[in-house]
């Protein structure tokens, strides 16, 4: 509104001032007063010029400051969402890297589970395949020497006989078991290739005990005490033969640890 009052009063102005100068060539006596309003209306378009420079001006200010804040306001949104997406960038990250430790956990205590099985697998193997044929041979034995103290040679003999089946019954299975379908699946080639030697002495040993127990049978039915000095003899060497049995499984079970 002020500027244009400011040049309106600007080409009133010039109207007045050629006014006046026409009236001056002319000597109408009317030149003195159209330049009093050629003044007034100049000096009037100052001031709207003045006014309509110190109104527009705050408002471009305003507007300015307005440009500034909303631009500074977008860049604290932009920067937000930067930092949110650094934020579950890191917690993604710190996820994954979680997961595949406990993968790795996983794995190394599925490992080390294995190796438990492995080796209870072989503990058992030495505690009952061995120990407890070798502790019932032991018993059978001090049944038969506890019958011929009580005189009863005939039961003897038969524990000496039954014995000695036994004994060889198990000879045979282990003879035709050198493929060890006993020992546990996946272990290593070095521990594998240990218990290859387990049966060979158990074989060994249990041939030993059927040679004791029919020199027992033999020496009661006879009355041969010489039978009864070898077939103790024969015992200590199958005892010999499934202690390194059990000392072979015992190394095995030690390269698992």
């Amino acid at each position: 509104m002020f500027a244009t009052i400011g040049v309106l009063s600007f080409f009133v102005m010039i109207v007045f001032l050629v006014m006046a100068i026409v009236s001056w060539k002319k000597k109408t006596g009317r030149a003195k007063k159209r330049l009093f309003y050629a003044v007034v209306f100049f000096a009037l378009y100052l001031v709207m010029l003045t006014i309509n420079n110190s109104i527009y001006p705050a408002k471009a200010s305003v507007k300015h400051t307005d440009t500034n804040q909303q631009v500074k306001k977008q860049s604290k949104q932009s920067d937000a969402k930067i930092k949110q997406e650094e934020e579950a960038k890191k917690k993604a990250e710190e996820a994954a890297a979680k997961k595949k430790a406990e993968e790795k956990a996983k794995q190394v205590q599925a490992a080390a589970d294995a190796k438990a099985t492995q080796r209870a697998e072989l503990q058992a193997l030495g505690d009952w395949d061995i120990k407890s044929n070798s502790d019932d041979f032991s018993n059978r034995y001090a049944k038969i020497d506890q019958y011929l103290a009580q005189g009863d040679g005939q039961s003897a003999y038969d524990e000496a006989t039954m014995a000695s089946k036994r004994a060889d019954d198990l000879n045979t299975n282990t003879m035709s078991n050198q493929d060890m379908n006993n020992v546990p699946r996946d272990i290593p080639s070095n521990v594998r290739d240990t218990l290859s030697d387990v049966d060979p002495h158990l074989a060994q040993g249990y041939m030993l005990e059927k040679q004791g127990f029919d020199a027992l049978a033999d020496g009661v039915q006879n009355n041969d005490i010489s039978k009864i000095s070898t077939a103790k003899d024969n015992f200590s060497l199958a005892n010999d033969e499934f202690n390194q049995a059990k000392a072979l499984i015992d190394k095995a079970n030690a390269m698992l640890k």
